[in-house]
């Protein structure tokens, strides 16, 4: 029986009823909304990524096991450095709600400095990855202010180390300091976020305008590849050196807009045009610089990491001082416990990688470096550096209170989380590195691998395999021993001017041909067209022209890697295939002649002299406007007091552009009774000029009784940067537009010189060492 009371009242509340349902049911659908959104959205940034199957109850049951029972039963030994970092308990929860969303919102927080004080800084979680912070041990990114570095450095990461072994993205860069590469100085500490151990952790400066600077580099632009997770920019192709655009600086150059990436845009149309064209291969060496290119391959090769794709983990630095662009060492975890029959010696990931690869000369300055690396015994230093730290690191990774729920997370089954395993696990990597040592030696060194073919007139010798072939000595020739022998470059078998004559000696054998061949690198046809391509060798057959037929009854050949000789074998025919592009015989060239200039000079476009140069006494160059002379090697300018050597105006009123030695190949220039005007700056291809008279990354340059007059439109009248030993004797500087010399990141010493009427500062300096001595300066 129903109660009237009771229907009273519903009928008298009927609306109420309605609308206070209608809100629980409004709010509920907002809520699901907003978790199928979060779902939704924390799917879409995990997109790609791999994952493992996680029982969640054995997790948390780990976790709740470790926060209760760890800190009575870990060791209590003293291990790595502590950092500490505090903040609010609100700031920690904001960033821990609607993930990922807030992983980028900053928080104030404070560090503990070394000098036992609390500073102030901001933190929040570090990476795009969710292994960075969708689990309970998070990777971190703290920023001081400005004016308060901790230890040289703005940003710092504090990163959670991937693998099990905790060593793997140290040791990449570690082995990167030894061998010369670009990377962030890290080291292993024990975290503790209000007094809470978080475990061990990798703190590394972030790659930043600070970073160059602790680095020896100018503020340039440091360029940020990445087209992954957040960071993927959708509708577009991912492929990083296809657009510019696809790129962010970390670093600005601040002479020109911070959106304008024409660096970028000359380096990818140059590898592009460098497939074909010998002219565009040449800029591309000078513009991304073959050797130091070169160097990071050979790293990659030790390492075993080639985590660098044409899409993720790119960083490059752009500096216009040199003209350059050369790649960075970012997140490059060594991958020593991979098999043996997956290793690899050659992978292609961009253009850039792709066109180098086809070069020879590439291939051997590459293979030179990392045995001249193993020579260093990088290795034994590695192995030596992990011996030092495992006391230190076994002891924190005891207290880490994530060891075992890593081994619930899965991914390996070596992974236990167990302190013994961790020592197991990290000699078994000092094994790998020996097996690896032992397996790149066997892959350079040795007998080289090649078959020969006589004909009408025509020698061939077929590279087989991954060692270069060279000094390929002809015995027994049956005919006249030849004037010529070249390599038939355009194919045609017809010896002509086209065709590049290669160096030979004359032996009591036969002829010995002084030069160096290397095999096609391709990529396997069964493996599919990826992001990062492996290679391998493809016998490659180069044919060699002589004025006499050249039929040799026996043919030996050397590894120009260690000086091994074998048989090359004698064949009848063969399928190999021709050279690629850049595949070319390499040898050493004749050193280049002195170019000499007097008399009057007309310059009416930019020179750029790569061989050394006179300028004689009582030389006058007449500048166009707006050209320049560029001086890539030595440059001895030899003026007289009564017959100094000028560079003017074509033009009255006219401002031309730069006088500039660039280079290493400039060192040992000499610049005396010189007198210059009228100039002002330029940029030439990729290197920009920003003084009258301008030396960059040179050394042991001598200026003696120089007289700079009157620049234009440019700041400096002398700017000197990247340079070491410059000496300036007896010299006068007069009506600069500004500073009169500007010094950069260089060393100088100043004797003798008088500064008048600069607009700002007579001498500039900036992270350079300058003496200077017996100096006027006036009405600056």
């Amino acid at each position: 029986m129903i109660d009237v009371a009771s229907m009273t009242f519903f009928r008298r509340y009927r609306l109420h009823s309605y609308l206070l349902v209608t809100c629980a049911l409004g709010g509920a659908l907002l809520w699901s909304l907003a978790m199928l959104h979060s779902e939704w959205r924390a799917g879409y940034v995990v997109l790609y990524q791999p994952t493992n199957p996680i029982n969640l109850l054995k997790y948390h049951a780990v976790g709740a096991y470790e926060r209760l029972f760890r800190p009575y039963i870990s060791s209590k030994k003293a291990g790595l450095p502590i950092r500490r970092i505090y903040l609010p308990q609100q700031g920690l929860l904001s960033l821990e709600q609607h993930l990922p969303e807030n992983i980028k919102k900053w928080q104030r927080g404070y560090l503990l400095f070394p000098d036992e004080k609390l500073h102030k800084i901001k933190l929040r979680f570090r990476g795009d990855n969710p292994f960075n912070w969708a689990y309970e041990k998070k990777s971190w990114r703290i920023k001081t202010r400005k004016s308060d570095l901790l230890e040289g450095a703005r940003t710092v990461n504090f990163v959670k180390p991937r693998e099990a072994s905790n060593l793997e993205l140290y040791l990449g860069h570690f082995i990167a300091g030894k061998i010369g590469i670009l990377a962030a100085d890290v080291r292993l500490v024990e975290l503790f976020i209000n007094d809470r151990n978080h475990g061990v952790y990798i703190e590394m400066p972030d790659l930043d305008e600070s970073f160059l600077r602790a680095h020896g580099i100018m503020p340039v632009n440091l360029y940020k590849g990445e087209q992954e997770n957040q960071e993927r920019l959708y509708g577009s192709e991912p492929f990083l050196f296809n657009n510019p655009a696809l790129w962010e600086k970390s670093s600005v150059f601040n002479q020109i807009p911070e959106e304008d990436r024409s660096d970028l845009k000359l380096l990818f149309d140059t590898a592009q045009k460098a497939h074909t064209s010998s002219e565009a291969y040449d800029s591309l060496k000078e513009l991304a610089p073959l050797k130091e290119w070169a160097r990071f391959s050979a790293y990659q090769t030790l390492t075993q990491s080639w985590h660098n794709s044409s899409y993720h983990n790119q960083r490059l630095v752009a500096d216009p001082w040199k003209g350059i662009v050369f790649p960075v060492s970012h997140d490059t975890g060594v991958s020593f416990n991979v098999g043996q029959n997956d290793y690899k010696l050659d992978q292609a990931a961009h253009i850039i990688s792709r066109t180098f690869y086809q070069s020879s000369e590439f291939l051997l300055r590459k293979y030179r470096f990392i045995l001249e690396f193993l020579e260093q015994d990088v290795f034994d230093e590695a192995i030596r550096e992990m011996d030092a730290l495992k006391p230190k690191l076994i002891e924190s990774y005891d207290r880490d209170p994530s060891r075992l729920r890593r081994a619930v997370l899965g991914g390996s089954p070596i992974v236990d989380g167990q302190v013994d395993t961790h020592s197991k696990l990290v000699a078994t990597m000092q094994s790998n590195m020996r097996t690896l040592e032992k397996w790149i030696v066997a892959e350079l060194t040795g007998p080289p691998k090649a078959s020969w073919i006589a004909g009408d007139n025509t020698f061939s010798i077929i590279v087989d395999g991954t060692r270069p072939v060279a000094n390929i000595l002809l015995s027994g020739l049956s005919s006249e021993l030849p004037n010529r022998v070249s390599w038939d470059q355009d194919g045609d078998g017809v010896l002509s001017k086209d065709d590049i004559d290669l160096p030979f000696k004359l032996t009591d054998q036969g002829i010995e041909i002084v030069a160096t061949f290397v095999a096609n690198r391709v990529q396997p046809n069964t493996q599919p067209a990826s992001n990062r391509n492996d290679l391998i060798p493809v016998p490659t057959r180069f044919r060699i022209l002589s004025d006499k037929p050249l039929s040799p009854k026996s043919v030996t050949i050397e590894n120009p890697l260690d000086g091994q000789r074998a048989d090359a074998i004698q064949q009848k025919q063969s399928n190999a295939v021709t050279p690629i592009h850049l595949n070319q015989p390499v040898f050493e060239q004749a050193l280049p002649v002195h170019l000499k200039l007097s008399g009057r000079v007309h310059i009416n476009e930019d020179h750029v002299f790569s061989v050394p140069v006179r300028i004689a006494a009582g030389t006058i160059l007449e500048m166009a406007k707006g050209t320049s002379v560029l001086f890539k090697a030595s440059v001895q300018m030899e003026g007289k007091p009564d017959a100094p050597i000028i560079f003017r105006p074509a033009k009255k009123g006219d401002n031309w552009g730069v006088v500039a030695l660039s280079g290493g190949n400039s060192a040992q220039s000499q610049l005396h009774h010189v007198f210059m005007e009228g100039g002002s700056g330029t940029a030439i291809g990729a290197q920009r000029f920003i003084a009258m008279l301008s030396i960059h990354d040179t050394s042991d340059i001598l200026l003696e009784n120089i007289h700079l007059k009157d620049n234009h439109v440019y700041d400096d009248m002398m700017h000197i940067v990247y340079s070491k030993n410059v000496t300036i004797r007896d010299s006068h500087f007069q009506n600069a537009n500004s500073d009169a010399i500007d010094i950069d990141m260089s060393t100088v010493r100043i004797h003798g010189v008088t500064i008048e009427n600069s607009k700002n500062d007579a001498i500039d300096l900036m992270s350079s060492s300058a003496l200077v001595e017996n100096t006027h300066i006036t009405r600056s």
